[in-house]
């Protein structure tokens, strides 16, 4: 889960549904991302983080594991367009994300 505080939007990973759900800070549902909502397909999102810009970043453990992992970081901007900006390495899929001053971590 990601809060913006500046928005205060809350986000929800959604890992079944393949989508982060966008609530208000009441819990009232907002809008979702998703491959339906503008570029940055998921899978099944882990974990959210929110930066100080609104820029919305998700950890997407993907489908498969080992050598052949598909698990993306996908960096949404504040209007809901994702871009991936960080794959799986070795098969080391991500489960969990943090940015801020334009650096980006994730652990797998």
């Amino acid at each position: 889960m990601g809060i913006d505080y500046g928005t205060h939007l809350i986000y929800v990973a959604d890992s079944l549904d393949q989508q982060i759900q966008v609530l208000s800070d009441t819990g009232v549902y907002q809008a979702k991302f998703s491959a339906s909502t503008g570029g940055g397909s998921l899978q099944y999102p882990l974990d959210v983080n929110v930066d100080p810009g609104s820029y919305v970043y998700v950890a997407d453990f993907g489908t498969q594991i080992g050598p052949a992992g598909n698990g993306q970081v996908v960096k949404y901007n504040p209007t809901g367009y994702g871009t991936m900006c960080g794959v799986s390495y070795n098969g080391e899929n991500p489960t969990g994300v943090w940015a801020d001053n334009g650096s980006i971590y994730f652990t797998t």
